[in-house]
């Protein structure tokens, strides 16, 4: 759903889909500890995180 609000142009939602995949990163890496499935979803929010944290996300922000 962020992503989607994201997308048409709403910048809290970039805030909100950082903060929601940071979140499911931690709890992820932390469920992983248990089992290494949690490591798959776990690298798609951190990898989530980076996309979003790029110059160029940043700057379509800007624009829209």
């Amino acid at each position: 759903v962020f992503a989607t609000v994201l997308f048409r142009g709403h910048r809290w939602a970039w805030y909100a889909l950082l903060v929601a995949a940071g979140v499911s990163s931690l709890f992820f890496l932390m469920s992983s500890l248990g089992s290494p499935v949690g490591l798959v979803p776990g690298g798609a929010s951190i990898a989530t995180v980076v996309c979003l944290l790029q110059r160029d996300v940043r700057a379509w922000l800007v624009r829209h």
